[in-house]
Formats: C-alpha cells, sequence, structure tokens
C-alpha cells in the first residue's frame, strides 16, 4: 500500500529565501531513490503561519520510505533545512487506498 508523509517544517526569512534551491535538491535526490512517486509543495486553504511551510512526499510502500527516511540522502536533505528551522517539524504519516483500484 502506498503511503505519504505531509511535512509542516517551520523555517525562519532566511529558510524561505533559501527554499527554491533546497528544493530543487531535495527533489534531485528523492526521485532517485526507488519507490519515490512524487513530491509536492502543500498550500493549506487557511493562511499558513508566520514562517510554516509544508511537503508532501509519496512512496510506493511504507517499507521503501522508511529506506529513504534511513537513508544517507535524507541525511542531507534534513542538514539543507536544519539551519533554518525555528522548531522541529511535524510528520504525519498516511496509508493511501486508490479507490478506483478499489471498485
Amino acid at each position: 500500500m502506498r503511503v505519504l508523509i505531509h511535512v509542516r517544517q517551520y523555517l525562519s526569512s532566511e529558510g524561505f529565501e533559501a527554499l527554491p534551491s533546497i528544493l530543487e535538491e531535495h527533489r534531485k535526490l528523492v526521485s532517485e531513490f526507488e519507490g519515490f512517486v512524487s513530491l509536492k509543495r502543500l498550500y493549506p486553504h487557511e493562511p499558513e503561519s508566520e514562517g510554516e511551510f509544508h511537503l508532501a512526499l509519496d512512496f510506493e510502500s511504507e517499507e521503501l520510505l522508511m529506506k529513504w527516511r534511513s537513508s544517507s540522502q535524507h541525511v542531507e536533505i534534513s542538514e539543507l533545512y536544519k539551519p533554518y528551522w525555528t522548531r522541529d517539524p511535524d510528520v504525519d504519516f498516511y496509508n493511501v487506498e486508490n479507490l478506483e483500484d478499489a471498485l
């Protein structure tokens, strides 16, 4: 079953300035990883709190997502964001069922 994570990060203003290059590197590294499906920036309907930034990461399975999360590439990406965090990110995990396939 596919798995999706929603990551809410809290960044300084300098972090938002660095975000385009960080996202490009994030996209590059994760897209080469086995099981990767998509990386998306989310824009909540309600206004975000100042410094809030949302990402959704979709993988083919929980096993492959966990391999990504324990990889050196994931550490490398985290280290790019980390200097700009104003607090630790919030991460929510979701199993994804494609209802079209179930019909």
